[in-house]
């Protein structure tokens, strides 16, 4: 018969429940998720809202999207995003690292900012 081995996650727990109650397991598990992946773990008791935006271009330095609103955007709960590029020939992508990737690959160093249309909650 075949052994299988615990993963990381198992064994963490494990050890977690030896000294800890469950509210702080769990709250262990989300913080190494959020320490190791930079997503935060959005739970289902949560009314946690994804966060519209776009994606304004004051200059278009690569020649290529133009000016304006050049794409539409939405943050989701658990910090990742979604960017829609408008034009011709749209296409979309999703960012793990969330805002900080989308203003790092397409900011341009402040040519093109993130503009939120809905507000952020409160903490």
């Amino acid at each position: 018969m075949t052994e299988i081995t615990p993963t990381a996650v198992e064994v963490l727990r494990d050890l977690a429940r030896r000294s800890l109650s469950d509210r702080d397991v769990q709250q262990l598990l989300d913080d190494v998720t959020t320490e190791l992946t930079g997503r935060t773990v959005v739970h289902r008791h949560q009314d946690l809202r994804p966060r519209r935006f776009v994606l304004h271009r004051h200059e278009d330095v690569t020649g290529m999207s133009g000016e304006g609103l050049v794409a539409d955007g939405v943050l989701w709960p658990d910090g990742t995003a979604s960017v829609r590029w408008r034009g011709e020939h749209p296409s979309i992508v999703f960012w793990d690292r969330g805002r900080v990737s989308v203003e790092f690959i397409h900011g341009h160093v402040g040519a093109t900012e993130v503009e939120f249309l809905d507000p952020e909650e409160p903490a």
